[in-house]
C-alpha cells in the first residue's frame, strides 16, 4: 500500500515539474507580429455557464507565452481559469527575456527588471495580459497544457462579461493599455500550441 502511495506521489511530482518547466527556443524573434484586433460589424451577446458574453472586437495572434497563471479560488475562476501574459516582436526573443521577472497576481501583471532589455516603453508596447475564456473543452485542454515559452496561435473575441448577480467585467478593446480598465477578456474559439 505504501509503495503505491509513494509511486503516486512521485508521478504527481514528476508531472508538476514537467508541465511547469519553461519551453526554450534559442535566440531570435519567434513571434514577430502583434495580435490583430478588428472591429465587429455586430455580434449578438450569448450565454456561457451563468454569464452573458458581450462581443466587442475580434482578436487573433501568434505570440509567445511569457507567463501563465492558473486560478483556483478567485471569484472568476469558473469562467476564466487562466491568465496568460504574452509577448511578440523583440519580446519573443529569449535574449531579451533574461533579467525580466513577470508576476501575475489578482488578474494583473507586473514586470520587474534587473536591467531593461529594451526601452521600458517598448517592453510595454510588445506585451499584454489576456484573460482567456475557453469556448469548449478542447480549448480548455489546450489552455491547460500550454507552458511558459510556448508559441501559441489563438483566435476569438474581446468581450465584456456580466452575470445576474450584478458583476460586470469590461474588456479593453486595444492592446497595450495599462492600469485600471485595461483588462483584455478573450472568448477563445481557437487555441493551438505551435
Amino acid at each position: 500500500m505504501i509503495k503505491h502511495v509513494v509511486v503516486g506521489v512521485l508521478i504527481a511530482i514528476g508531472y508538476f515539474f514537467w508541465t511547469g518547466r519553461e519551453v526554450t527556443h534559442g535566440p531570435g524573434e519567434i513571434a514577430p507580429d502583434p495580435p490583430k484586433v478588428n472591429r465587429l460589424t455586430w455580434e449578438k451577446p450569448f450565454s456561457h455557464k451563468s454569464y452573458k458574453i458581450i462581443p466587442k472586437r475580434t482578436i487573433q495572434g501568434e505570440v509567445r507565452i511569457l507567463e501563465k497563471k492558473r486560478y483556483f479560488f478567485d471569484d472568476k475562476n469558473d469562467l476564466v481559469p487562466f491568465d496568460i501574459f504574452i509577448g511578440w516582436s523583440k519580446l519573443s526573443d529569449e535574449r531579451n527575456l533574461t533579467g525580466m521577472n513577470i508576476t501575475i497576481s489578482d488578474r494583473d501583471a507586473s514586470i520587474a527588471f534587473s536591467v531593461p532589455p529594451l526601452p521600458v516603453n517598448d517592453v510595454y508596447r510588445q506585451t499584454d495580459l489576456l484573460h482567456f475564456i475557453a469556448s469548449d473543452k478542447n480549448v480548455k485542454n489546450a489552455l491547460s497544457k500550454a507552458r511558459k515559452g510556448d508559441v501559441i496561435r489563438f483566435k476569438g473575441l474581446l468581450a465584456d462579461v456580466s452575470d445576474n448577480r450584478g458583476m460586470h467585467w469590461q474588456t479593453s478593446v486595444s492592446l497595450n493599455e495599462r492600469g485600471n480598465k485595461s483588462d483584455k477578456i478573450v472568448w477563445v474559439d481557437e487555441f493551438i500550441v505551435l
